[in-house]
């Protein structure tokens, strides 16, 4: 497991502590209250769903706390844009997704240059997870095990590009990085994973 620390180093964007505990239990509460339903993955134009590359659940948001998160990632877009040298105009609602146990998403990258990717994912540039929930081996409330967010090709050595670099989350981390950025959600292997996400575009 890597710290938010190393992924900096690397060139990706963190921040510690984007989102207060408070925030973050507030979020997570809205999850077991609000109405799931499973996560798609887009193939060509279509969104379906594949539980050999994706298994997780996309929780709707009440409209006050969407805003909330949404007016949060609006306010780092000029920290955004200089740390990734690229111009963007706005990002998607954010989405809280819930990982329980073997819930994983395989390796990908949110964009692509796929002739018949619908243009809305063309044109994300910067992508964001924010994790609500700590990642540990002990067994404590409100935490999980597995389920590490793991980054691909950060190494220019063509020997490491396969090498994956899986995030030890920490309560209201937030990590962006280029949308074309090959990751995955390895799979959960205890408690219930907690994310919002979102895309620059």
């Amino acid at each position: 497991m890597v710290s938010a620390e190393f992924l900096s180093r690397m060139g990706l964007f963190v921040i510690k502590n984007f989102l207060d505990p408070e925030c973050c239990k507030t979020l997570i509460a809205a999850a077991l209250l609000g109405e799931g339903k499973q996560a798609t993955v887009t193939s060509g134009n279509q969104d379906i769903y594949d539980e050999r590359t994706r298994k997780t659940y996309q929780v709707t948001l009440p409209k006050e706390l969407e805003n909330d998160v949404y007016s949060r990632f609006l306010a780092i877009r000029p920290d955004l844009e200089a740390h990734f040298q690229v111009s963007v105009e706005d990002c998607r609602a954010p989405l809280l997704l819930c990982y329980g146990v073997g819930d994983f998403f395989g390796r990908h990258g949110d964009t692509n240059d796929e002739p018949d990717l619908p243009e809305i994912i063309k044109k994300r540039k910067i992508s964001i997870s924010v994790m609500l929930n700590e990642s540990t081996e002990q067994d404590k409330a409100d935490t999980y095990s597995g389920g590490a967010l793991t980054f691909y090709e950060l190494m220019p050595d063509p020997r490491l590009k396969t090498r994956g670099f899986p995030l030890r989350a920490e309560e209201g981390l937030l990590v962006a990085f280029p949308s074309r950025l090959i990751h995955e959600v390895r799979p959960v292997l205890r408690g219930k994973r907690y994310t919002i996400v979102t895309w620059f575009v």
